[in-house]
């Protein structure tokens, strides 16, 4: 499980720009200790918006991303944005073709709002 929430941390963050990781990271440790102690950054335009409007802001980002399912195969630890797929292996000497399907026990279907719970943790009720 922990690889998994790895995996989807990368994708996550992969997708979201500076300033959105940024907001998310702040969000969270407001969430659990209040915004006391959240200054904004050298390189940061803005200060803190407090926790409503950064919910607000996180949610406008992840929208694009709503509706997402991804595969997470367990057998090497990767990520699949699309669901797999089986594969024809040709026959030799005229033999005939085989399809081979994906070994299915390997492979967990993420749909976004586990992505989202599991990315975002306790933050997550407050970004849907």
């Amino acid at each position: 499980m922990k690889e998994m929430k790895t995996a989807l941390l990368k994708w996550l963050y992969s997708k979201l720009d500076e300033p959105t990781c940024r907001l998310l990271n702040k969000a969270t440790f407001d969430l659990w200790y209040g915004p006391v102690g959240i200054e904004a950054e050298d390189d940061e335009d803005e200060p803190y918006p407090g926790f409503e409007t950064a919910t607000d802001r996180i949610i406008d980002v992840l929208d694009e991303w709503a509706g997402t399912t991804l595969w997470y195969n367990t057998g090497y630890g990767g990520l699949l944005e699309t669901e797999p797929e089986g594969e024809l292996i040709e026959g030799e000497d005229g033999e005939e073709d085989e399809w081979i399907e994906p070994y299915w026990p390997e492979f967990r279907r993420i749909d976004w709002p586990e992505i989202l719970t599991i990315t975002t943790g306790e933050l997550s009720p407050y970004l849907q």
